[in-house]
């Protein structure tokens, strides 16, 4: 009896792939928040859903994608492509869904916010008493717990925290370039013309949004909003030459096999899913 392999049976296959198809359920949810018979409140909350369906598939279903890729293993999706190839689709379709559901959010969602009695504002669009109010939440409430994170020859690249907006700084030293005052890490010296990378991650213990209650709307500045506009705040005589806004989402497949030597094995999987 000839055997087939699994990969020449899949190409034969009338099968669609189960990812491409999730990802198409997905837009079915953004659908919802485009339903004009919605309110706004509601579309929000189809749009959230989008966003933590799309969180859980990067963590689940393309993580167990690039498991096959780290440890050589052979994997044909029920389309019949093997991983690269399969990839490069996946996360195509997958950057088109993200265009779209933001262009979704800026055209038809942000719009209505000011209709609604609310909007949200940027630091420079505040009044100054209004920045008032938020210079003294950030000075009594985030402040202390921002931590600096470097990375250079000094220093590891640090953990970063998976699904916390966390800033990229670059900063270039000046000749008297060091560490603020106000700082809560302390960080070496850093010399004349000499660029360095640190990590700034918005503690997850801070709400999302600083409400100013103006007498027509509730106004809503974003946290990262505010930690951005202080970042010159947690260094001192640097040159900050750029900050990018970034969140990562990590690896969430993890499987262990059984052995004996459960404990080394679970370390050993646990570092392999952490690179």
């Amino acid at each position: 009896m000839k055997l087939f392999k699994s990969a020449d049976l899949i190409r034969k296959s009338k099968y669609i792939s189960r990812d491409l198809s999730w990802l198409r359920f997905n837009y079915r949810v953004l659908d919802q928040a485009k339903d004009p018979g919605r309110s706004l409140f509601d579309k929000l909350r189809f749009m959230s859903i989008t966003s933590s369906n799309l969180d859980e598939f990067f963590m689940i279903r393309v993580g167990s994608l690039y498991n096959y890729l780290d440890y050589g293993k052979e994997r044909v999706d029920y389309s019949g492509l093997r991983e690269l190839p399969f990839r490069r689709k996946l996360l195509d379709f997958a950057h088109r869904f993200v265009n779209d559901q933001s262009l979704t959010y800026l055209n038809e969602l942000k719009p209505q916010f000011e209709k609604q009695g609310f909007s949200i504002r940027k630091m420079e669009e505040l009044t100054e008493v209004e920045l008032k109010k938020v210079e003294g939440y950030f000075k009594n409430t985030v402040f202390p717990l921002l931590t600096p994170m470097v990375y250079d020859s000094y220093h590891g690249f640090p953990l970063i925290m998976n699904q916390v907006l966390t800033f990229g700084v670059v900063t270039r030293g000046l000749p008297t370039a060091e560490v603020g005052s106000m700082a809560p890490a302390a960080m070496p010296d850093v010399e004349k013309g000499q660029e360095r990378l640190t990590f700034v991650q918005i503690p997850q213990n801070l709400t999302r949004f600083f409400e100013i209650t103006r007498k027509d709307r509730a106004v809503f500045v974003p946290i990262e909003e505010i930690v951005r506009v202080n970042l010159p705040k947690l260094f001192r005589n640097v040159e900050i030459v750029s900050a990018d806004l970034l969140r990562i989402t990590r690896n969430g497949d993890f499987t262990l096999e059984e052995s004996e030597d459960i404990d080394t094995d679970f370390i050993k999987e646990i570092q392999l899913g952490l690179k």
